[in-house]
């Protein structure tokens, strides 16, 4: 019922009832009535339909955009067989998944020291090996471990994991709260070489790295 038509019963009613005592009762209370109805209406078009419609129980976010935001980038150093842990809050609402990407660059053949001084010796750097382990706020643990590619002018290295987070509601906190991450340098391949007049290996124990967080939700 409209709020014009509401106006109109009551009106009715009243002009019947006007000449009796409980005539000027019935009019205060039908104005008390009235003021309530204008409330509801007045509400109603202040705030209009939701801007997304929930079905079959589960949050409809087609009408939202997809945005991928960058937590930025933290850089580090290890030595082989060591680690390093750090927390990351991440205060984002609405996310649908967050990775985590961990990379590095290992050393050129040609940084290989060499055992006479002056002569160079054709080495090769053997694949540095690092592992990523990230426990969510609710606690569940995911890990992973790679070496990176072997390439003369440095191999590169990149491990990956990802959360896929369902948002339940609007606003969705569903994967906000700190995010502990430990990065880990398994092992440094050391420097090769084939050459009879060489040194059979070289030792190469370390490394840089460099972490970065992206996140995925609606907007």
């Amino acid at each position: 019922m409209s709020l014009t038509e509401d106006l109109s019963k009551w009106f009715k009613v009243w002009v019947r009832t006007k000449n009796t005592q409980f005539g000027l009762v019935a009019f205060v209370v039908l104005i008390l009535v009235m003021f309530g109805n204008f409330s509801y209406w007045s509400g109603a078009m202040e705030y209009g339909p939701a801007k997304i419609i929930a079905t079959g129980g589960e949050f409809d976010w087609s009408a939202y955009s997809e945005t991928n935001t960058s937590l930025g980038m933290e850089s580090g150093y290890l030595y082989a067989e060591t680690e390093v842990a750090q927390t990351r809050d991440i205060t984002n609402e609405n996310i649908y998944r967050v990775t985590f990407i961990l990379t590095w660059q290992d050393e050129a053949d040609s940084e290989a020291p060499t055992n006479i001084p002056g002569i160079i010796f054709p080495y090769e750097n053997q694949p540095d090996e690092f592992g990523l382990e990230v426990v969510s706020p609710w606690g569940d643990s995911e890990n992973a471990s790679g070496s990176n590619s072997y390439d003369s002018n440095g191999g590169y290295g990149e491990i990956i994991v990802t959360y896929d987070i369902i948002p339940e509601a609007q606003p969705s906190v569903n994967g906000t709260g700190a995010w502990n991450i430990t990065i880990e340098m398994k092992s440094a391949g050391m420097f090769i070489s084939s050459r009879p007049n060489a040194v059979l290996g070289i030792y190469d124990g370390s490394n840089d790295w460099d972490l970065e967080v992206m996140v995925d939700h609606y907007v």
